[in-house]
């Protein structure tokens, strides 16, 4: 021992000379006044590693400021405070959080250069820490933080969290996606400043205030924020890829700089153009305009839309009596306003930089321009010519790019442009009204999209157009079976062909027989590509390759799905004359990613199932979705895509034994998530069923306890529009519920009947003893 004493009215340290100091008791640490008041201020060069006994309740301020040679401090969970300056310059290897800190004061963190990592144990625990400031924050500066054991890259906020405090997660730059429950109402001052990879937020769907700089320098590519009231200063400061912004109605203030800098914004949607019109666009410094006008997410935004339409002929909601200062500041897609005569008040650059607006209509008495609203525009705009209120002296006011034009001496005459009725092969238009004496528009008339056609068996019943993609339905009910699941496959493809109406195949899809992974993740693949998939193991191989050459055209693509342990590598060869390509990884999981690399994952909705089980994922194969199989935990390569694929839906089959709570966590912070699962596989398969397939003619049976005929039936159910349901011979009930509730009386059996026999397929299918089930 070097060195001891008191540190608090039941606390005392004990410093070692090999750099080991405890401390021991209970409660309270004393709180210092500066780095010289602490008692062991001489032996702050001695000190490596801490250890607090559990029962101390604070670490004092300017406890270890200074420490420079700490290495290691184990704080007990029993620490609800840590004071001002209490690491302030110190060293730590890693900081782990106690679960019982409840607040950390000003600087208590301030360069601690040599952190490595920040552990928190208890998320929820830290949603109700109280920060103070930026240096408080024990994750200033940390290289990785980590929830657990675990590196936190995903944030899940625990539901039950009414505010993200100030500054709770500045600077954690691990962190690449957060979802907000609904109990969030604010995110606080800073709270994620800094957080340079965090590209995802979402949920928020009660979030009302967003704090002082939030979301500073991140990466987020869009923000939904529809129940918003208020965007504190410098909100979304330098968010460079921000390129969507969704606000709600009951926004009313807007800080200066908080979107300032985040010029590649592309949308901005609203959904009430009276209430955008009274937002208070904030600012500190009128003289400095780019801080000015940078509140407003439109400045130079490319699109704005109001409940979903594009506006480029903006009308003033009648009824509003003032337009405030920048609230269309620099839309480059405006290029016609009408301000109704309930206006009275127009703030200043109202219409900045609106480069292209061109007109601008003036119903009634001249308002007050309190500033020049015209700013770098070269607008005409229309007055009525015997409305004494348009005085010299106010057209002053404006810029002089402006153009004023004297519009009839009283009422326009005033006619109507009728409405033109869209149909199925051209668009339409609402009606609109002109003057013919000055030939102002006083309705502008605007463009009604096309109707969908009416398709009746694949004609259209309004203009007789033949739906393109019109697949005539098998009819009665046929089942497709072969003398081992290679020839079903072959079967399966032949009544493929028929169903598409070709000859030959592009491209064909060939999986191992002997295990199901590779074929569900290639499902989508043969979907998009219209292509079968067929089964193939070494002694099969001939067959195989004879079907394709006679099967495939010429130049065609043959797929082979797997590394060469399922697909031997004699596949590779005597092709000749088409192109074969191998999709392998070193797992089904990357295999399965390198599958949907190749099938070209757009907008459609994301099947996630276990890789370990073919059920869920068999049904889903006829879904022409793609599907993403996972572990008990996705892998930097699944939350990779699934991160490039945020806009997607997601869906995950099947209930928690297939598919984790923790994945399904995982997959939140990445959009929108719904769960398909029943109790057991026949009811699972009727979810996915009644989910993708809403209005299903006709249904593909499979066989639900094992995947082989599944496996290469999904295509030829895509191709039919039919939904694959799983079943098997006195399991039928599931199926059948649902084939009679959809009124489902035809479609296939893929596989023999000592899998599902004909008596199940009669039950399923509604027949009569005397119809006849066919063979294909």
């Amino acid at each position: 021992v070097i060195a001891s004493g008191s540190c608090g009215e039941n606390a005392v340290y004990t410093i070692y000379s090999d750099g080991y100091m405890e401390i021991t008791g209970s409660g309270p640490m004393t709180n210092w006044t500066s780095v010289d008041a602490v008692p062991w201020k001489n032996y702050r060069g001695y000190v490596r590693y801490v250890s607090v006994a559990d029962g101390i309740t604070t670490v004092g301020s300017y406890a270890f400021a200074d420490c420079q040679y700490m290495i290691f401090t184990d704080l007990p969970d029993s620490i609800s405070e840590i004071g001002t300056c209490a690491f302030y310059q110190a060293r730590m290897t890693a900081f782990v959080v106690p679960s019982g800190l409840k607040k950390v004061g000003e600087s208590a963190f301030y360069v601690v250069p040599a952190t490595k990592a920040l552990i928190i144990q208890d998320l929820a625990a830290w949603m109700d820490m109280d920060i103070e400031g930026v240096y408080a924050n024990p994750g200033y500066g940390v290289d990785k933080w980590y929830l657990g054991d675990e590196e936190l890259t995903e944030l899940v906020i625990p539901e039950g969290t009414t505010e993200i405090k100030d500054y709770a997660f500045y600077g954690a730059d691990g962190i690449t996606s957060v979802h907000v429950p609904d109990s969030v109402t604010r995110i606080g001052k800073q709270a994620f400043s800094h957080a340079t990879a965090l590209t995802t937020v979402t949920g928020c769907n009660n979030v009302s205030e967003v704090g002082f700089y939030a979301f500073e320098y991140t990466a987020l590519t869009e923000i939904t924020l529809n129940a918003i009231t208020k965007l504190d200063e410098g909100a979304f400061y330098n968010c460079g890829q921000l390129k969507k912004v969704t606000l709600g109605p009951g926004l009313t203030t807007v800080g200066h700089d908080a979107f300032c800098m985040s010029g590649n914004i592309e949308e901005v949607h609203i959904s009430d153009l009276a209430a955008w019109c009274k937002i208070d666009f904030q600012y500190n410094d009128p003289g400095y305009i780019i801080r000015v006008i940078a509140c407003n997410p439109l400045y130079y935004a490319e699109n704005f839309y109001c409940n979903g339409e594009r506006i480029s002929e903006l009308v003033i909601p009648d009824g509003v009596t003032e337009i405030k200062p920048y609230a269309f500041v620099g839309y480059d897609g405006l290029l016609s306003v009408t301000v109704p005569e309930s206006v009275s008040v127009i703030g200043n650059d109202v219409f900045f930089e609106c480069y292209n607006l061109k007109t601008v209509w003036f119903q009634g008495d001249a308002p007050e321009f309190r500033g020049d609203s015209f700013a770098s525009t070269w607008p005409t705009i229309y007055y009525f010519a015997d409305n004494t209120t348009w005085t010299e002296e106010v057209k002053q006011t404006q810029s002089n790019t402006v153009t004023w034009q004297a519009i009839c001496s009283g009422p326009h005459d005033e006619v109507v442009d009728a409405a033109v009725a869209p149909t199925c092969t051209e668009t339409g238009l609402t009606e609109g009204k002109h003057c013919t004496v000055c030939g102002m528009i006083t309705v502008l008339q605007k463009e009604v999209p096309m109707k969908d056609h009416s398709y009746v068996d694949g004609v259209c019943t309004v203009c007789g157009v033949e739906d393109p993609d019109y697949i005539a339905p098998l009819t009665g009910v046929t089942r497709i079976f072969g003398a081992d699941r290679y020839e079903t496959a072959f079967k399966t493809a032949e009544v493929l062909k028929k169903q598409l109406g070709v000859e030959k195949f592009d491209n064909i899809v060939v999986a191992c027989g002997d295990n199901f992974a590779d074929a569900l993740g290639g499902s989508y693949l043969a979907a998009k590509k219209n292509a079968p998939i067929l089964l193939v193991k070494s002694s099969k191989i001939d067959a195989v390759k004879s079907y394709i050459k006679a099967n495939l055209n010429p130049g065609g693509t043959v797929y082979l799905l797997g590394g060469t342990a399922a697909v031997p590598a004699a596949m590779d060869k005597g092709l000749d004359g088409f192109t074969v390509r191998r999709l392998a990884g070193a797992t089904r999981y990357d295999t399965n990613l390198l599958i949907l690399e190749e099938a070209g994952v757009t907008n459609e909705d994301i099947l996630i199932c276990t890789g370990k089980n073919f059920a869920d994922s068999l049904s889903a194969a006829a879904a022409g979705r793609p599907i993403l199989l996972v572990k008990d935990s996705l892998n930097d390569s699944q939350k990779a895509f699934l991160q490039s694929h945020a806009a997607n839906k997601k869906y995950i089959l099947g209930g928690t034994a297939a598919v984790s709570t923790r994945v399904e966590n995982q997959v939140k912070a990445y959009g929108e998530v719904k769960r398909l699962g029943g109790n057991t596989r026949y009811e699972t398969s009727v979810l996915i069923a009644k989910e993708f397939f809403p209005n299903a003619k006709q249904a593909a049976l499979a066989y639900a306890q094992n995947f082989p005929d599944g496996l290469s039936g999904g295509a030829l159910a895509y191709a039919m529009k039919a939904p694959l349901v799983l079943t098997a011979s006195g399991k039928e009930s599931a199926a059948a519920a649902y084939a009679k509730e959809r009124g489902i009386t035809s479609g296939v059996i893929l596989g023999g009947s000592r899998l599902i026999n004909d008596k199940a397929v009669r039950t399923i299918f509604q027949m009569k003893s005397s119809d006849i089930i066919k063979l294909g």
